[in-house]
């Protein structure tokens, strides 16, 4: 029954670790996250090679359990992700970023196998990420690949091909990545975002067409699917969703989704006072859905109350919008 534990157990703030390591044990590893537990200073990995997971721990990840303060993790190389926890939250590279990490990933193809945590409330799964506060990704040469697997690449609660929940409210745009191949199963899924709770002007924009999501997703009861993001909330007056030159493809298997969207499923209502907007510009949706949902939207689900909500598309097309089964509300936008 002996497990691994953690290369290091705390970086803290201030100090800087470089690691090269290969695993060579037969041992599943137990902690957290398997180069460090706990980060609040600087890690740079090299060519990283992670163990078999069995573990019991909430926020785990591939390489870092959480990272806290301005902690930065760098990595360096392939890394293919097979990450598990019977606990709560899980990333493939941090199990839980808080306010202001940045995560740095350089000359990587991220092949996923899988990153799976308990289904109980508060669980978010994500390739990058299980849950992140205002974190700063930069990419250099990096892209993500869907690895060979019999079941789901992400499994969890709240899931995301990126993050499965975001709280985000930087100036700063967010840097992603595209999401192609990877199924996913949760209550909240979104091809980037499980759950998106932003108080920003929150952009997508890129100068030619991007295919930023095109991913296979089943449900529990009562959920939603995006092919962005699953659950959309604005937690400030003023706060913006914006995509200009994306395009996604959804496919819901034939399970339950309360709402379903080509690029955000629910957004519900701002918890900010004052009015919220959604703007798509050149954007192409293609949604063929199995799933017996209340709402289904070529673009957005539904749009809850709280404040005035705006929605402005120009140049946007929904290339298919083909439920399978019969939806209480449908509509092509």
């Amino acid at each position: 029954n002996y497990r691994l534990s953690a290369l290091i157990h705390t970086i803290a703030a201030g100090a800087a670790v470089t690691l090269t390591a290969t695993n060579a044990s037969t041992y599943p590893f137990g902690g957290q996250g398997f180069y460090c537990d706990n980060l609040s200073g600087t890690l740079t990995v090299n060519n990283p090679i992670l163990p078999t997971f069995s573990t019991t721990k909430d926020n785990v990840g591939g390489l870092v359990g959480s990272m806290t303060g301005k902690a930065k993790l760098n990595v360096n190389g392939n890394i293919t992700i097979n990450v598990g926890t019977s606990g709560s939250t899980a990333g493939g590279f941090v199990g839980k970023m808080e306010d202001g990490a940045t995560l740095k990933i350089s000359g990587s193809t991220i092949t996923v196998q899988q990153v799976s945590a308990a289904i109980v409330n508060g669980s978010c799964v994500g390739t990058l990420v299980g849950e992140a506060t205002n974190p700063t990704f930069t990419f250099e040469n990096a892209s993500i690949a869907a690895g060979t697997t019999t079941g789901y690449h992400l499994n969890g609660r709240l899931v995301g091909g990126l993050v499965g929940k975001l709280t985000y409210s930087n100036v700063a745009p967010l840097s992603v990545l595209p999401i192609v191949g990877l199924t996913l199963q949760g209550h909240n899924c979104g091809g980037l975002f499980g759950e998106l709770y932003n108080g920003t002007a929150f952009s997508l924009s890129y100068e030619s067409e991007t295919a930023l999501a095109d991913v296979t997703f089943s449900g529990y009861d009562s959920g939603s699917g995006g092919g962005l993001v699953g659950y959309y909330r604005s937690t400030a007056a003023g706060a913006s969703f914006s995509a200009a030159n994306v395009r996604t493809n959804l496919i819901v298997n034939n399970q339950r989704f309360t709402m379903v969207g080509g690029f955000i499923a629910n957004a519900d209502k701002a918890s900010g006072s004052g009015d919220t907007s959604f703007t798509f510009e050149n954007a192409k949706a293609s949604l063929t859905s199995g799933s017996t949902a209340d709402c289904l939207g070529g673009f957005i689900g539904t749009v809850g109350g709280g404040g005035n909500t705006y929605v402005t598309m120009t140049g946007c097309t929904v290339e298919n919008c083909a439920p399978s089964a019969n939806i209480s509300n449908l509509g092509g936008m």
